[in-house]
């Protein structure tokens, strides 16, 4: 008896022996494409960026692309002259990545070549660098007391500027020699208040109350105060030797 293979298993096999892929080839289909269908260029990524700070550009989204090329015009002045690609095949292709180094527009150009008699595809995408301006930070004084008896408290006040990010706020102690850890009521924000338990008699102590402002990139600043906190006076009692009489 003759066994006759169905004509669609064979195909199947063809096509699995051609792309490697199964079930799915929809990602193969849209980079690669068919030979001589025109290239779509697409690029992903973001529009501003800052001095120092590496910039990713995806060109994943491009169809039927045999290769890609990217080229950047950067500002005058700049030392970048081309994206950080891999080796030249379309997996290594498909991003672009660079590091500013001066304020400006940045313009990245994806070229997706096509091959065959397709057209190649051509997208350009602006990037607006700003310079990353240093971070301000200051407490409203340099140096504070805290009294011996309760309430051992201190209002804290500071001061925090980036004109180009936003701050994540921190306070913390250093140096800290009191016989108790010295707390913040909210050390996440620009001010707080500090509390300082009882300290050992006839000692004095101190610490630093450090307010640290950290951008999301970009350069971190911070500023101490320093506390001293005054001891309870020691009292002696001498000659007591009992209690006095009556009348």
């Amino acid at each position: 008896m003759k066994i006759t293979r169905p004509r669609n298993l064979l195909l199947l096999a063809a096509l699995l022996s051609v792309t490697g892929c199964f079930p799915s080839c929809s990602y193969y289909n849209t980079i690669f494409g068919t030979s001589g269908t025109n290239g779509s260029a697409v690029v992903t990524g973001p529009e501003t960026g800052k001095i120092d700070s590496e910039i990713t550009l995806d060109g994943s989204l491009s169809k039927s692309v045999r290769i890609l090329e990217w080229s950047i015009a950067a500002p005058k002045g700049s030392n970048v002259t081309k994206c950080n690609v891999g080796a030249d095949d379309i997996n290594s292709t498909r991003y672009c990545t660079f590091t500013p180094d001066i304020s400006g527009e940045y313009d990245i150009q994806l070229t997706a070549l096509a091959g065959g008699s397709g057209k190649d595809s051509v997208e350009n995408h602006k990037i607006q660098i700003v310079a990353n301006v240093a971070t301000r930070v200051s407490i409203d004084s340099t140096s504070e007391k805290i009294k011996a008896d309760a309430p051992r408290t201190l209002m804290l006040k500071g001061l925090a500027h980036d004109p180009d990010d936003e701050l994540i706020m921190e306070w913390s102690v250093q140096d800290n020699n009191c016989a108790e850890q010295p707390s913040f009521s909210d050390p996440a924000s620009l001010s707080t208040e500090l509390t300082v338990g009882r300290q050992v008699a006839g000692l004095d102590c101190s610490f630093s109350a450090q307010l640290t402002a950290s951008p999301v990139i970009g350069y971190v600043a911070a500023d101490r105060i320093l506390i001293t906190v005054k001891a309870p006076l020691v009292t002696f009692v001498t000659g007591v030797t009992g209690a006095a009489g009556g009348n």
